[in-house]
């Protein structure tokens, strides 16, 4: 099922572009295609192959912590956005 995946920041510089589209079920076999399309993605997605903390993912605008996390299962159509850590005075 093909899902829309918006990237930014040091995400979007590291894969070359700002949107994709990945067959996956859930956000933790999203992940790992991107990480396996694109190796300097695997650096900045995960440490000691769990996800970095600093890393922020929305799933049709609710952050999968308000969800299942990694587990957040996907369905077709719907938009997931990786964020980059934000930092400003």
């Amino acid at each position: 099922m093909p899902v829309r995946v918006r990237l930014f920041g040091e995400f979007r510089e590291a894969a070359g572009v700002s949107e994709i589209s990945v067959d996956a079920k859930n956000v933790g076999e999203l992940l790992e295609k991107l990480a396996e399309e694109c190796g300097r993605l695997k650096n900045l997605l995960f440490e000691g192959g769990r996800l970095r903390k600093y890393v922020s993912i929305f799933v049709n605008h609710r952050s999968i912590l308000e969800q299942e996390e990694v587990e957040t299962q996907l369905r077709d159509g719907d938009t997931v956005a990786i964020f980059s850590p934000v930092a400003g005075g």
